[in-house]
């Protein structure tokens, strides 16, 4: 089993790297970490915030002030911190911007440790 790593050395269970990605891609996923200031950190800080509400990836990504045009996808982290155990799906939908329906999730207490949340309050 592979595992991530999160600030506070939480080890939890993620997908592997694909059979396509290069042999780095592989290692990387053995001893990950979310990074303040990455992507996932920035994700999660909006999940974060967001509470019970849920969020969907679109907001997510606008309410973090990440950029989508640029090489570096927001979607995919979205999708790694649903894989970690920081993020779960509801089970409800919203309309995206362009009128599709998009997953909502909220944050779970792994994310929220992972943020250095200390019994469900901020550090």
């Amino acid at each position: 089993m592979i595992t991530v790593v999160v600030s506070q050395q939480l080890p939890l269970p993620v997908s592997p790297a694909r059979r396509s990605d290069p042999a780095t891609s592989s290692d990387g996923a053995r001893v990950a970490s979310i990074r303040a200031g990455s992507q996932q950190y920035a994700l999660l800080e909006a999940w974060y915030h967001a509470d019970h509400e849920g969020l969907t990836d679109e907001q997510a990504t606008h309410l973090s002030g990440l950029d989508i045009s640029g090489a570096r996808s927001p979607w995919k982290r979205c999708g790694e911190l649903r894989a970690a155990g920081l993020l779960a799906l509801t089970g409800e939908t919203r309309k995206s911007t362009a009128g599709s329906k998009q997953r909502v999730s909220r944050i779970t207490i792994h994310g929220r440790l992972a943020l250095g949340d200390k019994q469900w309050g901020r550090v």
